[in-house]
């Protein structure tokens, strides 16, 4: 199909004309030049938040004073390039209100937090959900390089740790904790699959192949540093990939997928009472005596209206929710969830999503939206993908909305 190459303002005082239109293999064309110029800044924007999590989580380089200003810095570009536009939304408003005024009553850094993703999330989806998948794609694949050169050296000057309530030794490969590098290529692998999967042949081949190699990587880190929780989580994914190669799995996944969280946060708040200091505790870490510390000392009305954050980890995503926004957060929650599969029902992003809310039950993951696995999670939840699938030589697809079907090239 041709175009019109109608230059923008911007190719014309820049004698641009190279770049006019980029196509889209859906039929849908738009200005290339300003176009790829925002997709970059938000891959680029992208690309620092997660090295700026690597730097300051991960290898604990700086101080905490540094690493709050860092974060703020962060938070006003987003604001910033949202306000350029001059147009907010509603949505977006009320939404930073409600929880501006659970910070207000808890104090919980959390809000703060979510405060920040949701700016970020009505920033980046204004270009497009084809967009946004590209820009997490090539951030992450940027991000990804740095990550496994760090974690190459790590295996060449290992950091062997020996944890005696487990009696094992781990590697940590220089970063703070074995558990770090291990949860970083869950979260590399995870978001790569997902979008090199949807994007498919968007991608360069050499890209797709450098990809594979890295993922690949990945999966045995988690193992090499005896963190082996991600690596279970990553190789489960596969699995779970390939049952949903039968439509009717698939249907039925995204029908029942919105009720995990449900379950999750009901087994939150049952497990630690009648489990901590047992058997399936100690499977867990003890994390269920920790569960058990923070719901004993809570309040009535910290079901409702959130609390302060502990003084201790609570490797629990839904329990971090709930200490922001109450037992209530699981109703807008469930019902986002339902969304993002309802309108992604791409069989790589089910997967995404059912792995990262199951993953959530151990690990405080969903808190701050600083790795490109809960970017992404986030993003499914407001953009739409639905219809728009490609296949390996960039060709659109029509998608069979009942079973999420594939049919031929359009």
């Amino acid at each position: 199909m041709q175009y019109e190459m109608l230059p923008c303002y911007h190719c014309i005082t820049t004698k641009s004309w190279a770049t006019y239109f980029v196509v889209i293999h859906t039929g849908a064309h738009y200005n290339g030049c300003c176009q790829t110029y925002l997709i970059n800044m938000i891959a680029l924007l992208l690309f620092f938040m997660q090295f700026n999590s690597l730097f300051i989580s991960g290898l604990q380089a700086v101080d905490d004073h540094t690493a709050l200003l860092l974060r703020v810095v962060i938070g006003l570009i987003i604001i910033i390039m949202y306000l350029k536009s001059l147009e907010v939304e509603n949505n977006l408003i009320i939404g930073t209100a409600i929880l501006a005024l659970f910070f207000l009553i808890n104090l919980n850094a959390t809000c703060i937090n979510l405060i920040f993703t949701l700016w970020f999330v009505y920033l980046v989806r204004r270009k497009g959900a084809t967009g946004v998948i590209q820009s997490v794609y090539y951030s992450t694949l940027l991000f990804s390089v740095f990550f496994a050169l760090l974690v190459v050296k790590g295996i060449i000057y290992p950091d062997i740790v020996y944890i005696p309530e487990t009696g094992r030794y781990r590697n940590n490969m220089g970063f703070w904790s074995a558990n770090y590098p291990g949860f970083i290529a869950y979260s590399c692998f995870m978001t790569l699959f997902a979008c090199k999967g949807y994007l498919s042949g968007l991608i360069h081949p050499v890209f797709r192949w450098f990809t594979n190699g890295l993922m690949a990587f990945f999966i045995i880190i988690p193992f090499l540093a005896d963190s082996r929780t991600p690596g279970y989580a990553m190789i489960a994914s596969l699995m779970v990939f390939i049952a949903l190669s039968s439509n009717l799995i698939r249907y039925l996944m995204a029908f029942y997928l919105p009720l995990v969280p449900v379950v999750l946060l009901a087994m939150s708040l049952y497990l630690p009472w009648y489990y901590h200091g047992g058997e399936l505790d100690y499977v867990l870490s003890g994390r269920l005596s920790y569960y058990y510390d923070y719901l004993s000392a809570l309040k009535v009305n910290n079901y409702f209206f959130g609390s302060p954050l502990p003084d201790f980890a609570l490797d629990n995503s839904y329990l971090i929710l709930m200490t922001a926004l109450g037992l209530g957060f699981i109703i807008p929650f469930t019902y986002m969830v339902y969304r993002s599969v309802l309108n992604n029902p791409n069989k790589y992003f089910i997967v995404l999503v059912f792995s990262l809310i199951c993953y959530g039950f151990t690990e405080a993951v969903m808190a701050r939206a600083e790795t490109s696995v809960v970017i992404l999670f986030y993003l499914l939840m407001f953009i739409k993908t639905q219809g728009t699938e490609f296949d390996k030589h960039g060709n659109a697809l029509k998608v069979d909305d009942l079973l999420y079907r594939k049919s031929t090239a359009e």
